[in-house]
């Protein structure tokens, strides 16, 4: 478990653990509950610079809540607070003063000239590691930013040939299936060549994707090579036909937790007020 939830977690309490066998253990699925809510209140609180994160928080904090001290994380505008999950201080960056020393320490890899250059510094990362055979892996979030395509794509192919031990993760997936209906750059999905697992989910589902990350990191630590996570939006064809109750990560991760009935409004409260503390101290803001 990373640092970044487990720093709001001592004031709800232990979680009640369900009878019989479970994949994901209540504590875990709180555990993720948290720092979902964390990246949300830390959006909150930074006043708009963190925007494009909102309506991402099950796809920043399922993929990165396994990661271990040691491993490697990438991320984009939108997926930027999976760095608070990670271990990175929320309050500075609530504040916009996450240095990249304090970004690095978390082991969360610097924004590059371009963000093909980010993709290709966390592919030489990955390979160091894999050199290494250290065990380690390296999360990836994916960027359609224009102009970028080519790119990307040699990037993957790269990352594709050598096996490296990533976990990559698409928040635009819809372009890319798209792409693949009309045939007309096919050269954009190059790493659906070569056997590599490419899985979509529902982006507002956090056990979802939870269940997802966890199948790649584990073949990613076994050295037997890269994921790719599409994670849907709700306005994507599939999103629909699977007609999910609720879109908002956090309001469809309430409804899952109480359902598995270990969601309680007083620990929603505390949690909130935890977080809400820890932001107003760094912030200077007075309660009104």
């Amino acid at each position: 478990m990373t640092a970044g939830a487990n720093a709001v977690l001592h004031t709800v309490g232990p979680i009640e653990e369900s009878e019989g066998f479970s994949l994901i253990s209540n504590t875990r699925l709180w555990e993720m509950y948290a720092a979902m809510m964390q990246c949300r209140m830390t959006a909150e609180a930074a006043k708009g610079a963190y925007a494009a994160c909102v309506g991402w928080e099950a796809a920043a904090a399922a993929v990165t809540v396994d990661l271990h001290a040691e491993d490697a994380l990438s991320t984009t505008a939108p997926s930027v607070l999976a760095a608070v999950v990670k271990g990175a201080s929320a309050a500075a960056m609530a504040r916009g003063k996450a240095t990249e020393r304090d970004l690095l320490a978390s082991r969360v890899l610097p924004q590059a000239a371009s963000d093909v250059a980010r993709l290709y510094a966390a592919c030489g990362v990955a390979l160091a590691e894999k050199l290494r055979k250290s065990g380690r892996v390296v999360v990836a979030f994916l960027s359609h930013e224009e102009g970028t395509r080519a790119g990307t794509c040699e990037a993957l192919k790269f990352c594709c040939t050598h096996e490296l031990p990533m976990v990559l993760v698409d928040l635009h997936a819809t372009s890319t299936r798209a792409t693949l209906a009309d045939g007309k750059e096919k050269e954009a999905l190059a790493y659906f060549a070569g056997g590599v697992p490419v899985i979509a989910v529902d982006g507002s589902d956090a056990v979802g994707v939870y269940r997802v990350a966890s199948e790649a990191l584990t073949r990613a630590r076994q050295d037997r090579g890269p994921t790719v996570i599409e994670c849907l939006g709700p306005a994507h064809a599939a999103m629909r036909a699977w007609q999910s109750e609720k879109h908002d990560p956090l309001e469809a991760m309430e409804l899952y937790l109480e359902r598995k009935g270990i969601f309680r409004e007083e620990r929603k409260k505390s949690l909130r007020a935890e977080i809400t503390r820890a932001l107003r101290e760094a912030t200077g803001t007075r309660k009104k």
